[in-house]
């Protein structure tokens, strides 16, 4: 089936965070196409599974006071990176209102979610849409 060949490559900085993830991972039988690796969003991807490909990201979202000055400067370097890859999409979850600012661009979409009862926006950044495959065409491993 189509989504039996779907590879997600599941990036997270905290350690502890990362063990959670995997735990999860192995818990729900996704061990075959999940590949779990700590990974900064202020770093360039290192392996890349295809050209076209996007990331999904949780930054924080500046809720303590000591958090705040340091946005400006994340969100800043994820936008550096992220023009890096241009065939690639970015979807972002955060309550972080300068977020387009400091990101350098508009997002294509963004829509009101609640993260518990905290108002958030799922940003979303397209790349390009990928080309079409041809009938019987295999997914490139």
């Amino acid at each position: 089936s189509q989504v039996s060949r779907v590879r997600v490559v599941l990036g997270e900085y905290s350690d502890a965070a990362l063990k959670i993830c995997r735990q999860n991972i192995r818990r729900n039988g996704l061990s075959a196409r999940v590949v779990s690796v700590q990974a900064d969003a202020r770093e360039r991807p290192g392996r890349t599974l295809g050209e076209f490909q996007c990331i999904i990201s949780n930054p924080p979202y500046g809720e303590r006071i000591e958090e705040k000055k340091n946005l400006p400067e994340l969100y800043r370097q994820i936008g550096e990176r992220f023009r890096e890859l241009d065939s690639w999409s970015m979807y972002l979850i955060t309550s972080y209102e300068n977020t387009e600012k400091y990101i350098g661009r508009k997002a294509d979409k963004n829509r009101k979610i609640y993260n518990g009862m905290m108002k958030t926006y799922f940003y979303q950044f397209l790349g390009p849409k990928p080309p079409k495959r041809k009938a019987g065409e295999k997914i490139e491993e």
